[in-house]
């Protein structure tokens, strides 16, 4: 690339701080010290120069009072240079290296920092018995991307959470924008702000609802603080449990009242504070700008059909939806298949909030430990996918639970603070963290663009007959919609004259901002102003400029008219803007072969002639790529699909494989943007088109005054909470 941009051969890998991320701590009185030397000319130092270099670097350590612990001469032989480490029982770190700076031979000095192998197992106890997380191949995660951030907080709509449990006080949200630490919205239309002295130190007995202290309770039943450990218990911390998180935000807002029957307390739900609930995320994001990304609700009840669009409940849950949050729901966990229920307490009947079908709302069912439904959670499930979004692990899932008896009197506690739980409670919190993560690796993509990588990222397993998409992968989410730029190969028989090349991508750092105007503009000038500021955009999740939605969208409905399809499109996969290096095409109108590793899915079609490779040429204009199998046929605006291996590939497309989408264009061709000779440039994304009208809208966000209008028109049913 030319400019002050160096476009980079990268895999769109997002990489992982190896400092103090991880707590390093260091050595308290050493440092490293590099220094100049004489040591030019040689890779290999003789006797006599180590012995020079070594009392150089000795009269250094003495100058301020240290010895030397350890040098490095074969390391740094011919380099001009040496390396040593320095030690002063008598002095700090910080002592050490302000003294050493202050030599002229000094070209610079460290702590000594300890640092931890970055595979990011974490080292907590109970790990071995988490098996979730590792399903879901949150690892693969921690390693390659992120392991969360505590600018993402996600709302824990339950029965509150211990607050200063030891594994989950580190992310817990602090004191709130309007001046407090939370809500608890409970029954008699009563909300309590919460305080923080201390959760109960020993069992509660109570006698009385009104002896329930709300304000101070923290948790009153247990089951919110299971799910919020699940979300976000601190990892490798040498604690507990490790979240799907280890670095979170986690918003407790309790939606619970303690009840009292003849059978006992019991913990339970009114819509009423359901919608409070959500009415009060949307307040803190809307009128204080808090970044909240994820809702969870764990909880739910079955009562007949209701018109979503007209139910105050189900509109609550849209406008919490039009907020830009992402909302995981419980399924529910009563054996049931909620297209065809059987029981006759069910029968004719759909669960709520799950049945909500809104442009961010996930419904989560659970899966066990080998792959199948969930029965130790007896987890409901959608024979046809309409209302069952995704599976993830809920049978026997070990997290955070208060130490002593809660308000409610239930058994949701362990005097070890962790215990093994089951439901799609426990699922669906496995979800919203995943969420959580994404937003972490992404934090530019909207609501409904997380929730479009994590369905579409689910593995082909409890897909048929139970959920629409399958498994929770949250690693494959992730790659979703990342495409790495490779070199392809050629077979013998294709045209001599093609130059099979890498795509050079704009690749800049997230916080440079100048950079980023920079890349953008140079895209823009390198296509003759075919493109402008809106059609190519920055992804501070991948790092690279991408055609923006609205570009494609654009470039879509023209090509399909050009072709005179009706249509539109429901998904795409956006490729990265790439062009050619200086010196990669020699010879003027050459054809350029272009490759991008992906996932299956990322191709969104059943087999590779149903691909669609969509070429953005502009503001409202675009066409689409040809596909080709025959090697002879490569030429300007084909494309053609291969194999891990670099084969024609001509079969079905598994979601889960790997394979190279192949690019041909011709320098100055229909296919080529650029507007110099022997330089080729590129805005593509692979689109999913729906016949017909098709498309559906997620909706703007509506008016603070019409979400707190909703608590006024709720209806007061109880929704017991599930696990």
């Amino acid at each position: 690339m030319r400019g002050s941009i160096r476009a980079l051969f990268i895999s769109l890998i997002v990489l992982l701080s190896c400092s103090l991320a991880y707590g390093a701590d260091y050595a308290e009185h050493e440092a490293i010290v590099l220094m100049r030397d004489a040591n030019t000319k040689s890779s290999v130092m003789s006797a006599s120069a180590k012995s020079r270099s070594a009392a150089k670097v000795s009269a250094l350590a003495k100058s301020v009072g240290a010895t030397v612990r350890r040098s490095y001469p074969e390391l740094t032989a011919g380099s001009g240079s040496s390396i040593a480490l320095v030690s002063s029982p008598q002095k700090t770190a910080d002592e050490l290296i302000k003294e050493l700076k202050g030599n002229p031979d000094v070209i610079g000095v460290a702590k000594n920092y300890k640092r931890k192998a970055l595979d990011n197992t974490p080292d907590d106890p109970l790990w071995a018995e988490q098996w979730g997380p590792k399903r879901i191949k949150a690892p693969q995660v921690w390693d390659t991307f992120s392991t969360g951030s505590d600018e993402v907080y996600v709302a824990v709509l339950d029965t509150g959470v211990i607050y200063d449990h030891p594994d989950l006080a580190g992310n817990i949200s602090g004191e709130l924008p309007d001046g407090t630490y939370g809500k608890m919205f409970h029954n008699e239309v009563e909300v309590t702000d919460v305080v923080r002295g201390g959760t109960q130190s020993e069992d509660i007995k109570i006698y009385d609802l009104h002896e329930v202290n709300y304000a101070a309770a923290g948790d009153i039943d247990g089951h919110g603080t299971h799910v919020a450990g699940i979300i976000g218990a601190a990892g490798n911390n040498a604690l507990g449990v490790a979240g799907v998180n280890w670095k979170v935000k986690i918003l407790p807002v309790g939606i619970f009242t303690v009840t009292q029957d003849k059978y006992g307390f019991a913990a339970e739900s009114y819509d009423s504070d359901a919608i409070a609930g959500l009415n009060y995320i949307v307040m803190l994001k809307k009128v204080y700008k808090l970044n909240i990304r994820v809702a969870n609700m764990s909880l739910g009840g079955w009562n007949p059909p209701v018109d979503q669009d007209t139910n105050p409940y189900g509109q609550a849950v849209k406008l919490a939806s039009d907020a830009d949050i992402i909302i995981c729901m419980a399924a529910g966990n009563e054996d049931q298949d909620i297209d065809n229920p059987a029981g006759a307490d069910y029968k004719g009947q759909l669960s709520y909030p799950a049945c909500y079908r809104f442009a961010n709302t996930i419904s989560v069912g659970a899966s066990n430990e080998n792959d199948g439904r969930g029965e130790a959670s007896g987890s409901n499930y959608s024979s046809s996918g309409k209302w069952v979004d995704i599976m993830a692990p809920g049978d026997h899932i070990m997290s955070t639970v208060p130490r002593y008896h809660c308000y409610s009197q239930s058994e949701n506690y362990n005097a070890s603070e962790y215990d093994s739980w089951s439901g799609t409670s426990m699922a669906t919190p496995v979800v919203a963290g995943a969420a959580a993560l994404l937003c972490a690796v992404y934090p530019d993509k909207s609501a409904n663009e997380i929730k479009t990588m994590l369905l579409n990222g689910a593995e082909n397993v409890l897909r048929k007959g139970y959920s629409k998409y399958g498994l929770l992968n949250v690693y494959n989410a992730c790659l979703s919609t990342v495409a790495e730029a490779v070199v392809p190969s050629l077979p013998a028989d294709a045209p001599r004259d093609i130059v099979a090349l890498a795509p050079v991508l704009y690749s800049v750092d997230a916080k440079d901002e100048q950079a980023k105007e920079e890349a953008v503009t140079q895209i823009i000038e390198a296509s003759g102003g075919a493109l402008t500021s809106e059609d190519v955009v920055f992804n501070s999740g991948s790092g690279v400029v991408e055609a923006s939605g609205k570009a494609v969208s654009a470039a879509a409905k023209a090509a399909l008219t050009e072709k005179g399809v009706a249509g539109s499109v429901s998904d795409m996969t956006v490729l990265p803007v790439f062009s050619t290096e200086d010196g990669d095409i020699t010879s003027a109108g050459s054809v350029a072969a272009f490759g991008f590793r992906l996932m299956g899915r990322a191709l969104m079609a059943e087999r590779p002639e149903d691909v669609k490779v969509l070429k953005i040429q502009g503001s409202d204009r675009g066409k689409f790529y040809e596909y080709t199998s025959e090697p002879k046929s490569f030429a300007d605006g084909y494309f053609t699909v291969q194999d891990e291996n670099g084969g024609i590939y001509n079969g079905n497309i598994d979601p889960d494989a790997v394979y190279v989408l192949v690019l041909f264009i011709k320098d100055n061709g229909g296919f080529d943007l650029d507007a110099n000779e022997c330089g080729i440039l590129d805005p593509a994304a692979l689109v999913k088109v729906e016949s017909g009208s098709g498309g559906s809208s997620s909706g703007g966000c509506a008016a603070g005054a019409a979400v707190l209008a909703l608590i006024a028109l709720a209806p007061l049913a109880v929704w017991r909470r599930k696990r």
